[in-house]
């Protein structure tokens, strides 16, 4: 055969090879920058290991052993490599993965828990000595493990930075809009203010002296997105 001619490739790894990219198209997502292959599975919705990639598609969406072997040769050999981490707080969410409510200590800013009950424990594990009052804040989170995969690193998202993206795309073609999305953006301008006016009556501008409009009331209040809680 000489050297411009092409490799005869059977119609049977033809086939194979379409039914391969077929799996890989329909479970999975490659993000790139965190170097994660996303099964995006209804009932996954989760970062899985390259190593375990193969045993994940056999073991839970039941495809053949001959894909899988093929499968994982081509995500082990493809960009996958290290762990890259976790996204910073406050960046837009991963595609593939879910969004979920959660928790976030205001002291720190750093530790972050689905319930309000684990970053209870953490502020008066952390702060009751500076403080008898803290402050929880409520967020949008996600992890590369999804609701309830083994990896539970926790990061923050801002999903108004998607809808805020749309708008920007569209409105270059719509001054209508636009004058409409001046009036939602002056619509949740007023509402930040009252948001902001609100956590002013439960605490003072000092964070060092936060303390309950009501300090002797005994008992847990809400201020909009926030929760202000006491040690004592």
């Amino acid at each position: 055969m000489s050297d411009e001619q092409e490799p005869i490739v059977s119609e049977g790894e033809e086939s194979t090879v379409e039914e391969m990219r077929a799996v890989l198209r329909e479970y999975y997502i490659v993000n790139e920058e965190y170097q994660k292959a996303i099964c995006v599975g209804e009932q996954c919705q989760r970062a899985v290991d390259p190593w375990y990639a193969a045993t994940h598609l056999r073991n839970t969406h039941k495809v053949s052993k001959k894909l899988t072997r093929r499968i994982s040769k081509t995500i082990r050999e493809g960009t996958i490599r290290s762990d890259k981490g976790i996204p910073e707080d406050g960046t837009l969410p991963q595609e593939g993965l879910p969004v979920f409510d959660g928790f976030r200590c205001v002291g720190c800013g750093q530790f972050k828990a689905r319930s309000v009950q684990e970053v209870e424990g953490h502020c008066q594990k952390i702060w009751h000595e500076e403080t008898k009052y803290y402050m929880i804040e409520r967020v949008r989170l996600q992890s590369w493990g999804g609701r309830d995969g083994a990896d539970q690193r926790l990061w923050v998202v801002d999903e108004d930075k998607c809808s805020k993206s749309e708008d920007e795309r569209v409105g270059e073609n719509s001054n209508e809009e636009s004058e409409e999305w001046v009036e939602e953006d002056s619509r949740e301008d007023y509402e930040m203010g009252r948001e902001t006016e609100r956590l002013k009556e439960w605490v003072g501008d000092d964070a060092n002296t936060w303390r309950w409009r009501e300090a002797e009331c005994g008992r847990d209040e809400m201020a909009g997105e926030w929760v202000v809680m006491s040690s004592g």
